[in-house]
C-alpha cells in the first residue's frame, strides 16, 4: 500500500524543502509505505523513486508499577506498554543504560483493538529482578524501555530514577559494625603495648 499526498494528508509548508516533507495532522491509519518520485524536466522527463514504511503511533512507551525508592534486597516489578499500533513493537528494558537480562523480562503480551476494519495492538513487557549493591554503582537505578518499530527506528520511554530507601542495606550496616569492631580492637592493642627504652 503507497500513501500519496491526498486530501487527507497535509503537509507543513514552512517546514518542508527540497529533499524533505513534513507532514502533519497524521492519524494511526497513516502508517504504510510512503514513496518520494524526484521528476527531471524536459527533455529527458527522467524519474526516480524510493520506498520506505513508516509507522504512526500515538506516544511513546511508557513504564508503570514502580516505586520511587528501594532498598537491597527488594524486588522491582514493572511493566512497559506501547501505545496502540498496527504492528507487534518489539520492546526491551534497560538498566543503567544496558540491555537487561532476558530472564528478568516477563512476556511479551498483546492486547488486541479492533478499529474500523483494521485491528490496533498493544504490546506489555514486564520486568522483575531483585535489587542488588551491584545496581547501585552510581547511586541510583536507571530504567528505560524501547519499541523497535523497525530495524531503523526506536522509540524511548522517559527515563525512570530508582533511589535508595533512607534505611542503609543489611549488608552495609554489619559491614560498618565489623569495621567500628576493627578499629577498637586495633586501638586497645596499641594502647597495650609496652613502651621499649633503647640503652
Amino acid at each position: 500500500m503507497h500513501r500519496y499526498l491526498k486530501e487527507w494528508l497535509t503537509r507543513e509548508i514552512d517546514k518542508s524543502n527540497s529533499t524533505e516533507v513534513v507532514l502533519k495532522s497524521l492519524e494511526l491509519s497513516s502508517s504504510g509505505t510512503y514513496r518520494c518520485e524526484v521528476s527531471a524536466e524536459a527533455p529527458s522527463f527522467q524519474t526516480v523513486f524510493q520506498d520506505r514504511d513508516m509507522i504512526t503511533v500515538e506516544e511513546i512507551p511508557w513504564i508503570t508499577g514502580l516505586q520511587n525508592e528501594y532498598n537491597v534486597g527488594e524486588t522491582v516489578n514493572a511493566n512497559c506498554t506501547s501505545s496502540k499500533m498496527e504492528i507487534h513493537a518489539q520492546l526491551v528494558w534497560y538498566i543503567n543504560n544496558e540491555k537487561a537480562n532476558s530472564t528478568f523480562e516477563q512476556g511479551p503480551y498483546y492486547k488486541k483493538y479492533f478499529a474500523g476494519s483494521g485491528q490496533l495492538v498493544t504490546t506489555v513487557l514486564g520486568l522483575n529482578f531483585t535489587v542488588t549493591d551491584g545496581h547501585y554503582k552510581i547511586g541510583e537505578i536507571y530504567l528505560k524501555c524501547a519499541a523497535r518499530l523497525s530495524t531503523h527506528y526506536l522509540l524511548y520511554s522517559d527515563e525512570k530514577i530508582i533511589r535508595f530507601t533512607k534505611r542503609p542495606p543489611t549488608e552495609s550496616i554489619i559491614s560498618n559494625q565489623v569495621k567500628q569492631a576493627k578499629m577498637q580492637e586495633n586501638s586497645i592493642s596499641v594502647q597495650n603495648t609496652p613502651n621499649i627504652i633503647h640503652m
